[in-house]
């Protein structure tokens, strides 16, 4: 659907595009200084029904300030175990009047960006749900307000335990698998079309629908987009690129230490207008300094999967990560992670992890929210890693090769494609 842009909106997406937030209300906060690691954080959740719900688990440890959710029954739920922590439907009125240090974000995709914004703009540390954003613009917006506000931010989710990642990467950087050329990531996940009801409820009494859609532009009320079914629609997610592809992306740019791709293309399921493919294959090319070669990633999911591997660890996995080297491959999955060199036996790198050395990213985050130092899913890393990822659904969408200049965030050869790489919100939410 298109829109006609008032001077308003043309001046806050100049200021999007800028990485300034005309954001106004937020309580001014003086800046974090290293606590000791027996402190207390005052932590808030903003959505706190299923990601959220094992979140909260996490942050038992710390002072629950706040919940926050537009569904009463998931906010009701969540308030039963913290009594004592305040609840909101609006995270606007929750950061502006709470005594916060930091804020976790488990809303839909749709949301993510600007609840992240806000909580920045008012000073608090962010944790924040895969994928960082709903586009690609959103992204490199976060990127730069982080880089200004200096706060603790980390991207949740991984393909592996934590500690088993860092064993991939430490292999990676080794040298031990030779040049990378190929990268395949698959899942059987599928967030595609579905079949909508005959009948189309009202709005629940319990669910707040205005707030849910925040700054999307809005749309009628329809009973399948909730509970979690809103992946399935590209005005509030981005299928399962964007959800189960995020994990499987961080991992492979932080091992391979890429930044921007220079071609994206893609296939999948007939291109519909509402709803992200049930299957898609798609493809980057990253053109890396020299002498190193280029490396391609390519992406399947659904009915879609890499057919040439013959290892049985391989070729019998639902999901998984092969970086593919002139000495072999190195297989992930959220099962194992193997070192499969030719000639060599198979090495399990996930038992050669400490069994202690378990940590969730999550309670990385809330140990550097306390000593201020970096994570290892910062959004000056996740940011990129995002643009990429989403550029994916970018090309299927446009149904063309795109050749991607990332200093100019345009697509050099089909500039039409700003459509789905630039964001724009409803009025009310940028001012």
């Amino acid at each position: 659907m298109k829109f006609h842009s008032s001077r308003r909106q043309f001046l806050q997406s100049a200021c999007l595009t800028a990485g300034t937030l005309c954001l106004t209300g937020w309580r001014s906060r003086p800046s974090p200084r290293p606590r000791s690691a027996n402190d207390r954080l005052n932590v808030a959740v903003v959505g706190v029904a299923e990601y959220g719900r094992s979140h909260l688990e996490e942050c038992i440890p710390e002072n629950v300030v706040a919940l926050c959710d537009v569904d009463t029954l998931a906010l009701d739920a969540a308030s039963r175990q913290f009594p004592k922590a305040a609840v909101y439907a609006d995270f606007r009125r929750m950061i502006d009047r709470e005594p916060l240090d930091a804020v976790i974000i488990a809303t839909p995709d749709h949301s993510h960006a600007i609840v992240a914004a806000w909580s920045l703009q008012a000073g608090l540390h962010v944790f924040c749900a895969d994928p960082l954003s709903h586009t690609v613009s959103e992204a490199r917006m976060l990127a730069q307000l982080a880089r200004r506000r200096k706060r603790v931010t980390q991207l949740g989710g991984s393909v592996n335990s934590p500690a088993t990642e860092d064993r991939v990467l430490e292999v990676l950087r080794s040298g031990e698998l030779g040049p990378v050329t190929s990268v395949h990531a698959w899942t059987h996940r599928s967030h595609g079309e579905l079949l909508r009801s005959a009948e189309q409820p009202p709005v629940p009494r319990h669910l707040d629908y205005d707030l849910w859609l925040g700054p999307q532009y809005p749309v009628p009320y329809c009973a399948d987009y909730l509970p979690g079914r809103w992946r399935h629609w590209w005005t509030f997610g981005g299928g399962t690129l964007a959800e189960a592809g995020s994990p499987y992306f961080a991992l492979i740019h932080r091992g391979l230490g890429l930044e921007a791709p220079a071609r994206v293309e893609a296939t999948g399921a007939a291109l519909h207008l509402k709803h992200p493919p049930s299957w898609l294959r798609s493809r980057w090319t990253y053109e890396l300094k020299e002498p190193l070669p280029p490396v391609q990633v390519t992406w399947h999911h659904g009915t879609a999967r890499p057919e040439h591997f013959t290892d049985p660890r391989i070729a019998g996995a639902s999901e998984g990560l092969v970086f593919s080297g002139s000495a072999g491959d190195l297989f992930v999955n959220p099962g194992a992670a193997w070192l499969l060199l030719t000639g060599q036996p198979a090495r399990n790198l996930s038992a050669e992890v400490s069994p202690g050395n378990r940590r969730s990213r999550l309670c990385e985050w809330l140990d550097a929210c306390r000593s201020l130092s970096q994570t290892s899913g910062h959004f000056e890393f996740a940011a990129p890693m995002t643009e990429a990822l989403l550029l994916g659904n970018v090309a299927y969408r446009t149904d063309r090769k795109l050749v991607w200049n990332a200093r100019k965030m345009v697509a050099s050869n089909l500039p039409e494609a700003s459509e789905y790489v630039q964001h724009s919100y409803r009025p009310g939410w940028w001012v």
